[in-house]
């Protein structure tokens, strides 16, 4: 193509700027994604182990001169196409124009070089996001996971790229895993443990990471056996290289405590809890996260154990201490107060339960979006209360939602499905209406078999 040949000629730290860019997803390029990426590795590598290709590279992207003028050249020779939003500039190359650049980067020699560093330009913009869980994030993660994609379908380019994208692919499964795109994740998660195992070897610790964020996604999907099944093996391996009482090995016996709950198995659940809680507040302390998250949990047990008391002091507690460390909209936190409305309704407080649930509901909905699994487990909860104190018609078109969601998002089999088809039954009896409460019934029966 003679655009590039002018390129080369007239701006060649141009030239290459645009073979590295080829290598994303064309649609939508975020700017930056670049200067953050760049910044970051900047940050983590030696002047001395870079190539002056890559040097020269990095200066001109973060260089807003150099950067600007290399974009102008590109465009005035329609090779892309640059949206200046005030926000979030982007660039774009059309499909056509990104094959011919890939195939002559390929023919000079070049394309090994300039895809690892498109690798590392994303990896470590991605490994700028502070916490995944968190809403907030969210939009950036959608910007990058594209991107991550597209190298990923590259990487037999280079063998040395395949580690850095296992871990970018790796954050961007907890992103699909934490928005509730649970299919999503576990096709992910099962591409990257089949990469990885032969890569680095089934027991490297990046490789169990993921095994253990897989069985997550089993247990969020109700596949309860193959999720203890999976972190069974991650809590051998984690144990025999990293010892009994290393962080990742408790998050692993608190995992699998927690689909022990969901299995009903509450005395396994309750005992592997007590041995991490027990590890957890001598090593970290009270107020650290994961000492937290198990005390809420350790309370779930409690209360499906009907030891109302206890789970309540417990709730209490942690409640206290994370609104102090993180707020009271922090999800942590909102995740104590619809653990404590729980034990509300068991204790028949349905008025400071149905409070509660309010507040958790209004959080989630605004913060996770009204499909997300954590909103529609709130939805669920408040219609519940709104049955226990009669307000049928309040409970009725909340469940309608949630039943049409859980369907689709989690299936007909899944356990909270099935409990959301037989709320919604019992709530239509009540309101008179038979015929449908009879065939909601019906569908439950026809769909276990």
């Amino acid at each position: 193509m003679s655009q590039i040949q002018d390129l080369d000629i007239h701006c060649p730290d141009a030239s290459q700027l645009l073979r590295v860019i080829a290598f994303l997803d064309p649609e939508s390029i975020p700017l930056e994604m670049l200067i953050t990426g760049a910044k970051a590795v900047v940050d983590m590598q030696h002047m001395q182990t870079r190539s002056p290709l890559i040097g020269s590279l990095l200066a001109l992207i973060q260089s807003p001169l150099a950067r600007q003028n290399a974009i102008t050249h590109l465009q005035t020779r329609c090779l892309v196409t640059f949206h200046a939003g005030s926000e979030s500039p982007t660039l774009c190359i059309h499909d056509l124009i990104q094959l011919v650049v890939l195939e002559d980067t390929k023919r000079r020699g070049l394309d090994r070089q300039l895809f690892e560093f498109a690798v590392d330009l994303v990896s470590a913009a991605f490994g700028q996001i502070e916490e995944v869980r968190s809403h907030q994030w969210w939009p950036r993660c959608e910007l990058l996971v594209p991107h991550i994609h597209s190298l990923t379908l590259r990487q037999d380019t280079s063998s040395k790229a395949k580690k850095a994208l296992l871990l970018a692919n790796r954050g961007r499964g907890e992103y699909l895993g934490n928005r509730g795109r649970f299919a999503e994740a576990e096709n992910l998660y099962k591409n990257i443990l089949a990469e990885g195992e032969q890569l680095v070897g089934p027991n490297d610790p990046d490789v169990l990471t993921v095994m253990n964020n897989l069985a997550w996604v089993y247990k969020a999907r109700g596949r309860y056996v193959d999720a203890e099944t999976l972190l069974e093996r991650v809590l051998e391996s984690r144990r025999n290289q990293l010892g009994p009482e290393h962080r990742d090995t408790l998050k692993t016996m608190y995992d699998l405590a927690v689909v022990y709950y969901f299995q009903q198995r509450f005395e396994d659940s309750e005992t592997q809890l007590q041995q991490t809680l027990q590890i957890l507040e001598t090593q970290f302390g009270l107020e650290d996260d994961g000492t937290l998250s198990t005390m809420n949990m350790l309370a779930r047990v409690y209360t499906e154990q009907q030891r109302y008391d206890e789970a309540h002091s417990l709730l209490t507690r942690v409640l206290q201490m994370r609104e102090k460390l993180r707020g009271p909209e922090h999800t942590d936190t909102v995740y104590t107060k619809h653990a404590l409305a729980n034990v509300y309704i068991s204790q028949r407080q349905d008025d400071a339960a149905a409070v509660l649930f309010q507040q958790v509901l209004r959080v989630w909905g605004t913060n996770l979006g009204s499909q997300h699994p954590d909103t529609l487990i709130a939805m669920y909860s408040l219609a519940r209360v709104y049955a226990l104190q009669g307000h049928y018609r309040d409970a009725e078109p909340l469940l309608v939602c949630v039943l049409a969601a859980r369907e689709r998002i989690l299936g007909l089999l899944h356990p909270n499905t099935q409990g959301t088809v037989g709320l919604l039954a019992l709530v239509y009896e009540k309101l008179g209406r038979l015929d449908e409460a009879k065939m909601l019934k019906q569908r439950m029966s026809s769909s276990s078999f």
